[in-house]
């Protein structure tokens, strides 16, 4: 009996710990360090609704997201530099002005996102999915966008300066103005 007491107020905290950290991330008053601590602590939980959450321009260095579900997420303006994004579902996002230096976002759903001057240089893009994403003048020097599916992507005026693009799916993809300088498009 007092094990089932005992079980029943720990999940009963448990809940409540949740519903503080969904209102941390959903209301203008808590501050940055508090969106990104409850952030963290709502993607370990497996929470897969952002719709609401308020984590633009927020400093989320090194962050482990690996196979977090980020569907429609908003973190513009945020710097996810060495971040694991890998296996991601960030489809629809919004993500303009990101930092993603040096992440991994190896086989992530990034379509329909929209990365305009999105920093991503010497991000790991290989095998992810960039169908009808929007990369108009983003940053991609040095990227690794091996065997990744662009098709339809919006790269205008976008900077691949070193890129691999080696295998990449760049189908009916706008490619006006974009540099490609040193770019390996092999395959």
């Amino acid at each position: 009996m007092n094990v089932c007491v005992l079980w029943s107020g720990l999940r009963q905290q448990s809940q409540a710990c949740l519903e503080r950290h969904f209102w941390l991330v959903c209301h203008s008053g808590a501050t940055a360090d508090q969106r990104r601590e409850s952030f963290t602590a709502l993607v370990q939980a497996g929470n897969r609704q952002w719709r609401a959450a308020r984590l633009q321009d927020l400093t989320l260095r090194g962050v482990d997201l690996a196979a977090a579900e980020l569907e429609l997420i908003d973190l513009t303006g945020s710097d996810l530099t060495d971040g694991d994004l890998t296996r991601a579902n960030l489809r629809a996002a919004n993500l303009e002005t990101t930092t993603f230096v040096r992440a991994s976002l190896s086989g992530a759903d990034l379509s329909e996102s929209h990365l305009r001057k999105a920093d991503l240089g010497g991000a790991d893009l290989s095998w992810a999915d960039l169908r009808s994403a929007t990369l108009e003048q983003s940053d991609l020097p040095d990227t690794n966008l091996e065997q990744a599916d662009l098709t339809e992507a919006n790269l205008l005026l976008a900077t691949l300066i070193g890129a691999n693009l080696r295998k990449a799916r760049l189908t009916r993809a706008t490619l006006d103005a974009a540099d490609f300088t040193g770019a390996d498009l092999d395959g």
